[in-house]
């Protein structure tokens, strides 16, 4: 399950990428299903398993995840069964609908962890030693951008430099975690385009 955030129809949902031309809002599959089923609390309880805001769905863990795999069966079963329904009440949306947009996974993250000079050919490139341990910076939460949206490059500087990144996104709170047990606190990964102004380096 590719879990995502889009904007779409004049509202920014969660989603789950259905291919490479739809997206599925898997708090609309998640309420249908409940109503399919006859359950008169569809939207509470949809809300409540799968809100449609991706820190809200990450803080309700594995239920929430097991919520939204149903979504997902079931929006595949109307995809292919009922089409024009699923299209029409917003189940399934097709990225080439006007004013659809791709949003970065998380928009809006609490916290953003980074690791620097963290292989050798960019020790090498930027003239930094090798660190012996992890060199941990933080970046603020409104640098975040959505893969279709602009890089803004600040007027002081002519020289921005960018990295291709693997991103974790850690799911649930974490204290001294254990190296063994790490991956039992992330949720998912995606890729990051990390831009950096170097100008300071080069002519400081």
């Amino acid at each position: 399950m590719r879990l995502c955030t889009f904007t779409a129809r004049g509202r920014t949902r969660l989603g789950a990428l259905r291919g490479e031309g739809e997206v599925i809002d898997l708090n609309a599959a998640y309420r249908d299903r409940l109503a399919a089923r006859g359950d008169l609390r569809a939207g509470s309880v949809a809300e409540t398993r799968v809100p449609g805001e991706m820190i809200a769905f990450l803080e309700g863990g594995e239920d929430s995840m097991v919520a939204a795999r149903h979504a997902v069966a079931h929006a595949e079963e109307l995809a292919s069964s009922a089409p024009e329904r699923a299209a029409g009440a917003g189940i399934v949306v097709d990225r080439s609908e006007p004013g659809f947009r791709l949003c970065a996974p998380i928009p809006r993250p609490g916290t953003v962890l980074a690791v620097g000079v963290n292989y050798k050919d960019h020790a090498s490139e930027a003239g930094f030693e090798v660190p012996q341990h992890p060199l941990l910076f933080s970046k603020v939460a409104t640098c975040i951008v959505g893969p279709e949206d602009a890089i803004v490059r600040p007027r002081v500087s002519e020289l921005l430099d960018w990295e291709g990144e693997l991103c974790f996104v850690i799911g649930k709170a974490a204290r001294h975690v254990a190296p063994g047990e790490a991956l039992d606190y992330v949720a998912g990964f995606t890729i990051g385009h990390d831009v950096s102004v170097r100008d300071w380096q080069f002519h400081s």
